[in-house]
């Protein structure tokens, strides 16, 4: 994994050469196979990533204020010939912010037109490894409120997990592989929805250990597997969901209909997000697009 911040003036017309940098703060290795996902727990600065290894890796990460992420100001420079030709500048660092002192390393910075890149960064180990899953871990939920970290896998399993023990609490089975969990629904951090290999939305309450529950609710409108969920970060009730039927569909908890569908994309979709604090949905797909869409212009009723 890598983490990078941006830098610079995103104002700027599209068309023209753009101001904005950005830099390889951190290089996470720790993972046997390849990365599926990531979430961060913005309280508490950390960084929990799910891989085709089956394992979950937790990390800390840099604290960043606004002179580390300008690289290539006052902070850090030292300088360096650039390699005749290329455009490119060698510099030094004392290191990617609070929580990387003494761990600088030289960094070579690669302007383009459209701004410059920083390549490398600090190199950081993971802090602990949680292990239970079977099979790849396909998603990370990790709301910001004080609520466990909730992983899905193709092995079928749903899992809440205490992370200052290092421990699984809760598991729920599918009969079918999950691909998507969205997390801290309905006001409650333990409510959780899931959906993966089937066009049928699960939610489940995962205050018991045990695993034989039956989910609370059943959402049921997608005709294909779903890719993707999302709580809105305005009304705790609403749930977005992004579906292989290359449609979005919004879902009010108190209704087993969705409030309004979409026909989003001519092929998959892959992944869907609120934006502009719920105002707005993003969603890419198979087709190769990446569509914006509102609830006036774009989301009729169902």
């Amino acid at each position: 994994l890598r983490l990078w911040q941006l830098s610079g003036d995103s104002s700027e017309p599209s068309t023209g050469p753009s101001s904005l940098r950005a830099a390889v703060v951190a290089v996470m290795r720790g993972h046997a196979a390849a990365v599926q996902c990531a979430a961060v727990h913005a309280r508490t600065n950390k960084l929990a990533s799910g891989g085709w290894d089956s394992a979950i890796k937790l990390w800390s990460l840099p604290k960043l204020g606004a002179k580390a992420g300008a690289r290539g100001g006052e902070e850090g420079r030292a300088g360096g010939d650039g390699e005749g030709g290329t455009g490119e500048e060698a510099e030094g660092e004392e290191g990617a912010g609070e929580g990387a002192e003494g761990r600088g390393q030289a960094r070579k910075r690669v302007r383009t037109a459209a701004g410059s890149v920083e390549a490398e960064g600090v190199e950081l180990s993971p802090d602990l490894s949680l292990e239970g899953h079977s099979q790849c871990v396909a998603a990370l939920a990790w709301p910001s409120s004080n609520s466990p970290l909730f992983s899905v896998s193709w092995d079928h399993s749903l899992r809440s997990w205490d992370v200052e023990a290092a421990a699984s609490v809760s598991v729920r089975t599918s009969a079918h592989p999950l691909l998507a969990v969205a997390a801290g629904g309905g006001g409650m951090a333990s409510l959780a929805a899931v959906g993966g290999a089937h066009p049928t939305i699960l939610l489940w309450d995962m205050r018991s250990a045990t695993s034989v529950l039956s989910p609370s609710v059943q959402l049921l409108g997608h005709t294909d597997w779903i890719s993707s969920l999302s709580w809105s970060p305005s009304n705790p009730l609403h749930l977005l969901s992004s579906s292989y039927d290359g449609s979005l569909k919004i879902w009010d908890l108190r209704s087993s209909v969705p409030l309004h569908t979409v026909k989003a994309h001519s092929d998959k979709v892959l992944c869907a997000d609120w934006w502009k604090g719920g105002d707005a949905v993003v969603s890419g797909g198979a087709d190769n697009h990446l569509r914006i869409f509102t609830h006036q212009s774009s989301f009729p009723a169902a």
